[in-house]
């Protein structure tokens, strides 16, 4: 009905049909420009009507789409991911998913609530990887940097540090003490206090301590006096 008011929509004097000699037809505010021919004044009908159909078929598609990415329940988004060829895990950093972590669901619903895409999702979980892969490098980075701190001998002295912390102390609290050997100035407090809590020499701090001073010989009269009182 639109098109055909174009096309044939009277003048308003004449009262007849299409345009008789008057001004050429104008194209209707709104009407796609592509799909209108200048020359001739008139709409490009079988342009327009191969575009409202290729329009009219994708919005089919994608409600389509949309309710059955919607009614999947949480449980069947899979939380798989793969990385990018160029990205590497390093050594020492585990990347795992937890399904007890409480994000774990919530990135779930998400998914469900805004019907994203299966892919979509994975696309999601591997750029939460890369972030951890990054932040794992740039504290491994700050550690090397600290521990070049400690000298050429610094790799025998936290290995002497370690090894009498894990002598002396529970796992669970050797553990919690490791965290503080990251960093150089904290590393060499914790060598000043094992050096004085013990003989053993830790590289190259302090020497050791002394062995502890016995107690003073008793003079001769001492001697002599002390047996003359306990006769």
């Amino acid at each position: 009905m639109f098109l055909r008011g174009i096309c044939f929509a009277p003048d308003d004097e004449g009262g007849g049909g299409g345009n008789q000699g008057g001004d050429p037809p104008v194209m209707p505010e709104g009407f796609p420009e592509q799909f209108w021919d200048k020359q001739s004044g008139a709409p490009k009908l079988p342009e327009f009507v191969k575009s409202y159909n290729e329009a009219a078929t994708f919005k089919t598609q994608h409600e389509q789409t949309l309710a059955t990415l919607k009614a999947r329940k949480p449980g069947d988004i899979k939380l798989e991911y793969k990385l990018p060829d160029t990205v590497k895990v390093p050594k020492g950093l585990e990347l795992k998913i937890d399904e007890k972590d409480p994000r774990v669901d919530m990135v779930r619903q998400f998914a469900v609530k805004h019907a994203l895409p299966q892919e979509v999702v994975s696309e999601l979980i591997a750029l939460d990887a890369q972030g951890q892969i990054a932040e794992f490098e740039a504290i491994e980075a700050e550690h090397q940097a600290e521990m070049a701190k400690l000298g050429q001998n610094g790799p025998d002295r936290v290995k002497a540090v370690e090894t009498f912390l894990k002598a002396t102390v529970e796992q669970g609290e050797y553990e919690a003490l490791k965290g503080l050997l990251v960093n150089a100035a904290a590393f060499s407090a914790v060598e000043k206090l094992i050096a004085k809590a013990t003989t053993q020499r830790i590289p190259p701090n302090d020497p050791p301590n002394p062995n502890p001073t016995p107690p003073p010989k008793p003079r001769l009269a001492d001697r002599l006096y002390g047996q003359q009182k306990g006769q």
